[in-house]
């Protein structure tokens, strides 16, 4: 009988450990944008704090060609503790356009797209051109797994090829670096009344 309790009870110690609402939140910490000048000019990438808890990112560019067969190479690198950033989990490449156009349901894609409609002005299927814009970019718990405490590297290579009968034509790389933290509590304690 012990026995059984005991196993209930570790189940349930273990449902609360994995299952449990905890206050997990993704905060940006840097973003890096390197381009080719030949097709994206007038780019802005940074990162605006706003509290303790919350950072988002605001990117701009304007593109000189547009984008017809947006290929993108994703892959996410976790810093360990010799702060050396060492892969993660995550590295694929697929078309970006087959996902805008719902014809490839990558999870991770899906996860971006969902991100992009939010917060920028990529609403429409490709080809993608003029001035683009994420305003007030930021990681929403909900959308993205759980992922342990720590900071992340998220290295994003864009490549673009017009037709068949083309090279691929490399456009540029985001890096974007990321914390998955718990929530800082921001609420002052109640100070002593001072002795008179």
């Amino acid at each position: 009988m012990r026995a059984l309790a005991r196993v209930i009870f570790c189940l349930w110690l273990f449902y609360q450990v994995q299952y449990s609402e905890t206050n997990l939140i993704y905060k940006w910490v840097n973003l890096e944008c390197n381009v080719n000048p030949k097709r994206v000019e007038n780019v802005s990438c940074r990162i605006k704090a706003i509290n303790w808890n919350k950072a988002v990112a605001i990117m701009d560019c304007d593109l000189k060609q547009p984008l017809y067969k947006i290929i993108s190479h994703v892959q996410v690198f976790k810093r360990d503790y010799s702060n050396k950033y060492q892969p993660f989990l995550i590295n694929f490449e697929h078309n970006f356009c087959d996902v805008i156009a719902k014809r490839n349901f990558n999870v991770y894609g899906v996860i971006a797209l969902k991100l992009l409609k939010r917060f920028s002005n990529v609403n429409h299927s490709c080809p993608l051109e003029g001035h683009m814009q994420a305003f007030d970019l930021s990681l929403d718990p909900k959308l993205l797994p759980r992922w342990p405490l720590g900071v992340y590297k998220i290295s994003i290579r864009l490549k673009d090829q017009m037709d068949a009968t083309q090279a691929i034509e490399h456009v540029g790389d985001i890096n974007a670096y990321f914390q998955s933290m718990e929530v800082v509590n921001m609420t002052r304690r109640n100070q002593k009344p001072k002795r008179t």
